[in-house]
């Protein structure tokens, strides 16, 4: 993923619901960010004279990123694991990965 500032969405609801993507509390995200507190809770603000900028926004879609890549990698785990039981029970089914 590269950063494209034409992607910008100058928008409070787009960034809060890549809050809720990450599953993140404002604190995990200021830590993951390396920023303080006060500027993750100013970024969320619905603020209209504020608008978060956007590196911002960019590195919330990356933690958001991560994590839907981490649970693929579960959901991929599972599968795996799933197959090779049947397959170590005999069972002829085998579930392939989806795009």
């Amino acid at each position: 993923m590269k950063p494209n500032c034409k992607n910008y969405k100058k928008s409070f609801q787009y960034l809060r619901q890549l809050k809720e993507k990450t599953g993140m509390t404002n604190n995990q995200i200021a830590d993951a960010m390396g920023l303080g507190l006060s500027t993750v809770k100013k970024n969320f603000s619905s603020n209209a004279k504020y608008q978060a900028p956007y590196y911002f926004q960019f590195m919330l879609e990356c933690l958001a990123m991560d994590k839907i890549n981490q649970q693929q990698a579960e959901i991929d785990r599972q599968r795996e694991e799933i197959t090779h039981n049947l397959i170590q029970n005999g069972k002829q089914t085998v579930f392939t990965k989806t795009p």
